[in-house]
C-alpha cells in the first residue's frame, strides 16, 4: 500500500511538471512577440525612446534625460555650435554623427575641408568624441586630397567642443 502511494505521488509530481495549464505570471511562459514590438525593443522607435513621456527619460541614469538622444547632449550641442559656420550634410542625434559639406575659407580659396564628428557615448568624456577632417587642395582645376598626417586640426576642434560642452553643462546646473 505504501509502495502504491509513493508511486502515485511520484506520478502526480512528474505529470504536474508537464502541465500545459500554466499561469501567465509563470516566468517560464514567454508570450509571443510581434515584429513591431521586437523592432522597437531592439532599435527604439523612430521618434526616440522618450516620445510622449512626461517628466523625463524612461531610462534611469541616462545623461540625456528627456531628450531621446543616445549621445551626450552637451557634446552634441557644442559640436553643432563649433561648426555652425559650415554647411551641414547630415546630423543624426541618435547615431551621434555630424557630417559637413565642403567648406572653403575666404583666406585660403585653394583649400577646402570637410568635417565628420562622431559622438560615441552618453558621457561627457574625451573618448566620447572622434573627429575626422578631410582636406583637399585645388591643383590644376581639380580638388586633390591632402594627407592629414598631423591631427592638430582635429585635436584643436575636439578641445574647442569639449570646452564648450563643459560650459554648457555648468550653465545647466
Amino acid at each position: 500500500m505504501l509502495r502504491i502511494c509513493v508511486l502515485v505521488l511520484s506520478a502526480v509530481l512528474v505529470l504536474s511538471g508537464c502541465s500545459k495549464f500554466r499561469s501567465k505570471d509563470d516566468p517560464d511562459v514567454v508570450a509571443p512577440v510581434d515584429q513591431e514590438t521586437k523592432r522597437k525593443t531592439n532599435f527604439g522607435s523612430i521618434a526616440g525612446d522618450d516620445t510622449f513621456v512626461f517628466g523625463g527619460s524612461k531610462k534611469k541614469g541616462s545623461g540625456a534625460q528627456g531628450t531621446g538622444m543616445r549621445v551626450n547632449p552637451y557634446l552634441w550641442s557644442a559640436s553643432l555650435d563649433a561648426i555652425s559656420f559650415m554647411p551641414l550634410v547630415s546630423a543624426d542625434a541618435n547615431g551621434g554623427v555630424i557630417v559637413t559639406d565642403w567648406y572653403v575659407d575666404e583666406k585660403k580659396p585653394s583649400e577646402r575641408i570637410k568635417v565628420m564628428i562622431k559622438i560615441t557615448s552618453i558621457e561627457l568624456r574625451v573618448e566620447a568624441i572622434h573627429i575626422t577632417i578631410h582636406k583637399q587642395r585645388l591643383s590644376a582645376g581639380q580638388w586633390v586630397n591632402m594627407s592629414d598626417e598631423d591631427r592638430t586640426a582635429s585635436t584643436e576642434l575636439e578641445n574647442i567642443i569639449l570646452t564648450k560642452a563643459r560650459h554648457l553643462r555648468m550653465q545647466s546646473k
